[in-house]
């Protein structure tokens, strides 16, 4: 069942050499964490200097989750880019938002959807902008900065969020621990049934715009004619597209939740095309 569980977190230490003392700090917290407080949890952690490294390494944890009771939760320690597009590996080699998707994609199918990722990087909210309507989700849920953030403040601020996460009497959710030492920037927290319906609205807002509407039906009018096919009129073909959109949501949705793969997702993510249509209204309205 998608639930974003796990039973090991595995740090990936993508930082320079002389920045390591973060990953090492946070390995040491959540090793204390894992012997006092919650002692099924399993805590690892994997040097990647390149992209070479983050490629093996996922790969490996891919086989593990197949072959066992294995389920990670992957915690990057990296430097993001600024201009939000990826991350900066080690040797300072750079690893696009969309390339990790790739990666994480088949972890995630083989975790069940429970893949939860955290990035300890500056921009690592900015994830979410790689995810493509017609994709499987490549994780269940992700936390990461909005903006630029110090590696100290970065530290101190998953330290809290994972004292509390293992804290059954804490006053503070997770989020708000993790937040709460935040000064110029929030972190980005969201689960794979917001990523899709945003995701889907920005399709309908962007795909299904007047102006998009004219220039596809244009682009199909044009290529029926080439094929001696007679054309209709550009209204009628907006509208054909239009009435595609039940069928393109249905099969988006099929594929990002895995119905096929793990038809019991679709009890577990309750996802329709009314409450989609309502995410679309709700965003055209408040832009």
């Amino acid at each position: 069942m998608a639930t974003g569980k796990f039973n090991t977190i595995v740090i990936l230490d993508c930082l320079p050499e002389d920045q390591r003392y973060s990953s090492r700090n946070l390995l040491q917290a959540l090793t204390d964490i894992a012997t006092y407080r919650s002692e099924l949890l399993e805590v690892e952690i994997f040097r990647i200097e390149t992209n070479e490294d983050l490629i093996h390494t996922l790969s490996a944890l891919d086989e593990r989750t197949k072959s066992s009771e294995f389920l990670p939760s992957l915690h990057f320690e990296a430097h993001g880019t600024a201009d939000e597009k990826g991350l900066i590996i080690a040797q300072q080699e750079f690893c696009s938002w969309t390339q990790l998707k790739e990666l994480l994609t088949p972890l995630n199918v083989s975790s069940g959807l429970n893949l939860m990722v955290m990035f300890a990087s500056c921009y690592g909210g900015s994830f979410a902008n790689s995810i493509r309507l017609g994709d499987p989700a490549p994780v269940w849920g992700l936390i990461g900065p909005t903006g630029s953030i110090d590696v100290g403040a970065v530290l101190d601020g998953f330290k809290a969020f994972y004292d509390a996460f293992f804290d059954e009497t804490r006053k503070l959710s997770p989020i708000e621990a993790l937040n709460a030492n935040v000064k110029k920037s929030s972190y980005f927290a969201t689960t794979a049934e917001i990523f899709f319906y945003n995701v889907w609205a920005n399709y309908r807002l962007i795909q299904c715009s007047p102006e998009r509407l004219e220039s596809r039906a244009r682009d199909i009018q044009i290529s029926r004619t080439n094929l001696d096919i007679e054309p209709d009129s550009l209204e009628n073909i907006q509208q054909q597209i239009l009435d595609t959109n039940l069928k393109t949501f249905e099969k988006a949705r099929d594929t990002f939740f895995m119905y096929d793969i793990y038809p019991e997702n679709q009890e577990v993510f309750n996802v329709t095309y009314e409450k989609a249509e309502d995410e679309v209204l709700k965003i055209s309205i408040s832009g």
